[in-house]
C-alpha cells in the first residue's frame, strides 16, 4: 500500500526503520511511534546493535529493499545512527543515490521527499541535520568518557575488573621439570600439554618462562624436589613491570609506551579495513539495485 493511501502525500511506499543499542533495550515505543504514523509491522526493520556504523543486517536489508520515491521513516536521529560523518553519509545516499525520501517522527522539519529540485528544502535539511548529527555523536563521545572516568575513580578506590587471573596448575610443575632436565624432546611436552590442560604453544611457552624465571637459578635437585599445595600464581610479570623490564609476551600489557604505539597502529588499521568494507557495501548495494531494476524491467 502507498503512503498516498494513508495521507495523500507521497505516491511511494513508506518504510519505517528503529534500532536500540542493546537486546536488553525495549523497541516497543519506537514500533508504537512508526505504527501509529501509519507504517505496517511487515514494513518495520529492526536492529538491535550499537549505532557506532551502519554494518547491521536489517538496515542493510531495508536499504536493499526501498525504490526511489519511497521514504523512510525513523523516529529520532540517533535512531539512524551516532556517528557524525557516517549519518551524513547514509542521508546522502538515501536522498541522493536512491532518491527516498526521509521522515523523523520527532523533528519534522528534517523531512525530506528526496526530489532533487526541492533546493530548499535540501538547504533546511542538509543544515539541521549536520547540527542533530553532531549533537547525537557527541553525545555518544560524552557516554564512554563518563564510561572511562568511572572506570579509572572505581579502580583508584580499589574495585577490580575483568574475571580473576589465571594461575598455573601446580600439576604443570612437573611438566616444567621435564622441560629444565631436557628428558625428553620439547614437541612432546608441547603435545602432553595440549592433551592434559588444553593449552596452546604460546600458553605453554609462557608458564615455562613464567616458572623459570622464578625457579631457574635454583639448583636442579632442588627444583626436582619441590611440591605445590595450591596452584601457582603469575606474579612474576607485575612485579618484573615495577622494576621497568619487559618482555615480548607482556610488552602490552605493563609498558604504557609500547600499548599506545600498538593502539594507535591498530585503530589506523581498522579505519582502513571499515573504509574499505564501506565501499565495497555500498557497490554491492548499487548492484544489487541495478540487478533487481533490470529484472522488474524486464518482467513488468
Amino acid at each position: 500500500m502507498s503512503r498516498m493511501n494513508i495521507r495523500g502525500m507521497h505516491e511511494g511506499i513508506y518504510w519505517g526503520y528503529g534500532r536500540v543499542s542493546t537486546k536488553e533495550q525495549h523497541e516497543d515505543r519506537q514500533i508504537w511511534a512508526l505504527t501509529k504514523y501509519g507504517i505496517p509491522e511487515d514494513r518495520i526493520y529492526f536492529d538491535k546493535q550499537s549505532g557506532k556504523d551502519f554494518n547491521r543486517p536489517e538496515y542493510k536489508r531495508l536499504i536493499r529493499d526501498v525504490n526511489a520515491g519511497d521514504i523512510i521513516v525513523i523516529k529520532s536521529i540517533d535512531r539512524l545512527g551516532r556517528n557524525y560523518q557516517d549519518i551524513m553519509d547514509q542521508w546522502r545516499m538515501i536522498t541522493q543515490d536512491i532518491g527516498c525520501g526521509i521522515h523523523v517522527i520527532d523533528m519534522p522539519a528534517l523531512n525530506t521527499s528526496g526530489d532533487p529540485h526541492d533546493l530548499i528544502s535540501k538547504f533546511i535539511t542538509d543544515m539541521m541535520l549536520q547540527v542533530l548529527s553532531f549533537v547525537a555523536e557527541n553525545e555518544r563521545t560524552n557516554i564512554l568518557q563518563r564510561q572511562k572516568e568511572g572506570i579509572a575513580a572505581a579502580k583508584r578506590r580499589g574495585v577490580k575488573f575483568g574475571r580473576e587471573g589465571k594461575k598455573i596448575p601446580k600439576e604443570f610443575f612437573e611438566m616444567y621439570i621435564r622441560w629444565k632436565t631436557k628428558s625428553e624432546p620439547i614437541m612432546n611436552l608441547v603435545r602432553e600439554s595440549k592433551e592434559k590442560y588444553d593449552i596452546s604453544m604460546r600458553t605453554f611457552y609462557r608458564r615455562i618462562g613464567e616458572l623459570d624465571r622464578r625457579f631457574g637459578k635454583l639448583p636442579i635437585p632442588v627444583i626436582m624436589n619441590m611440591t605445590f599445595d595450591e596452584d601457582i600464581p603469575y606474579v612474576m610479570e607485575e612485579e618484573m613491570a615495577k622494576q621497568g623490564v619487559f618482555y615480548n609476551y607482556n610488552n602490552y600489557v605493563y609498558n604504557p609506551e609500547y600499548r599506545a604505539e600498538k593502539q594507535k597502529l591498530w585503530a589506523a588499521n581498522r579505519k582502513r579495513k571499515k573504509e574499505a568494507k564501506e565501499i565495497a557495501q555500498k557497490e554491492e548495494l548499487k548492484w544489487e539495485r541495478a540487478v533487481r531494476i533490470e529484472r522488474e524491467n524486464t518482467n513488468p
